[in-house]
Order: C-alpha cells, then structure tokens, then sequence
C-alpha cells in the first residue's frame, strides 16, 4: 500500500478514517519513509501519515517488524484495540497468520488485488464488510 499513492487508495484511506481508526504498521527504513512523505505531500497535499492515519507504526521507529507477533499485541495494547472487531489487511502470508494469532480478523491480498477492492462498492461504509 505505501509503495505508490493511487488515488482511490488515498480516498478509501479518507473515508474510512470518518468512521473508523486506521493504523499503519509498516516494515521501512527511515529513508523510504522520507521518500513516501515527499511523495505524499507532493501528490496528495499531506505533510505526514498521520492525516490519514490514527497512528504509524513504522519498523525504524519501533524497532519491531511484522510478522513478530509482539509488534501486533504492542499496537492493540497501546491503543486499546479489540482485536476481534478489527481488520488488519496485508499482501504477506507470514504477517496475516501472525495477526491472526493476536485475535485479529485478516484478509490477505493477493497479488492481482488493490486494498481499494476489498471494500468494493463502499460496502464497508454502510456496515455490511464481513470478514
């Protein structure tokens, strides 16, 4: 999802930031991060993750990486996630079953899918996202 900013991710990242917390948690260094800041100020207007995001959990800062099940039970425990009414949405095998061991509800994306298509037709707006 970070590698590239395509505009209806950016706008599902929007709108689902109006009814829900979001949280990123990614494996980058502290120089991608610099390059996908620019990129994002650039293209979208936004200084940081966190306009579009509750919070970032970003490996470099944490010093934690996915699929380290430590690194999800510390993100649901800071910020009182209840890991059986969240999503956590990723294109690795490995990080989804760490996930999955936390009590999370995954969806693994496959190659040919965008993170846009898992909520197709906003149907995640209107309650009716079943995972």
């Amino acid at each position: 999802m970070i590698g590239d900013f395509p505009l209806q991710r950016i706008r599902l990242l929007e709108n689902l930031r109006e009814k829900y917390k979001i949280f990123l948690l990614s494996n980058t260094n502290k120089i991608h991060y610099n390059l996908y800041i620019r990129k994002l100020e650039k293209e979208y207007g936004y200084k940081n993750f966190s306009e579009l995001f509750e919070k970032s959990y970003l490996s470099f800062n944490t010093g934690m990486r996915k699929p380290d099940k430590f690194f999800f039970d510390f993100v649901i425990i800071q910020n009182n996630i209840k890991p059986k009414e969240t999503l956590f949405i990723d294109d690795s095998f490995q990080n989804t079953e760490s996930a999955k061991q936390t009590g999370l509800k995954t969806y693994l994306l496959s190659e040919k899918e965008d993170v846009a298509d898992v909520f197709g037709n906003s149907s995640i707006f209107a309650g009716n996202c079943n995972f």
